[in-house]
């Protein structure tokens, strides 16, 4: 009698279904993880650097003047989302909704411009950015077949290094 190899359909069907669910899942683990420790990092740096005045108005407060000149400070950065957070998406797409997946990309991207504003402002020795501005863009949509969420921000201002502007008031006292 010959007999021949025969996979069960429910076999062919299920292999591929319970390894893509696992690669799902590492994909899950492996982004939660990053995530985590790329805001982790971030709280770390920003107190390295919450010294820094920043403000989004032209001048300081009264009791401050510059010491030194402007000079453009920038802080750039492109941040990727991870597939199972495209996966979230798209589903929330199809139902309709808001699409929170993204918002902690969006909120660490901001961030991390944010820092690196800042640690610019510290490279150039200044303590102070007035002026702040920020731009995000979708880089995503330039791409032909679009994979991932990914976003630009870029975050940029004038750095001074200010100090106690001189009370004329406390000068006249006797």
């Amino acid at each position: 009698m010959d007999e021949t190899y025969f996979i069960p359909l429910a076999v062919q069907i299920l292999c591929p279904a319970i390894i893509a669910l696992i690669g799902v899942g590492l994909g899950f683990i492996a982004g939660s993880r990053a995530e985590k420790a790329h805001f982790a990092r971030l709280e770390k740096r920003e107190a390295e650097t919450a010294h820094i005045l920043v403000t989004d108005i032209r001048v300081f407060d009264p009791g401050m003047e510059p010491a030194r000149g402007g000079r453009l400070v920038m802080g750039e950065v492109v941040i990727a989302s991870d597939y199972f957070k495209n996966l979230r998406a798209l589903l929330m797409q199809i139902v309709g909704g808001e699409l929170a997946a993204y918002q902690p990309l969006m909120i660490r991207a901001r961030r991390e411009a944010m820092v690196r504003l800042k640690e610019e402002a510290v490279r150039q020795r200044c303590n102070a950015v007035a002026n702040l501005r920020m731009e995000t863009s979708n880089i995503n949509v330039m791409a032909r077949r679009p994979r991932a969420a990914m976003v630009a921000v870029l975050a940029y201002g004038t750095a001074y290094a200010i100090k106690p502007a001189p009370n004329s008031e406390s000068d006249e006292q006797p």
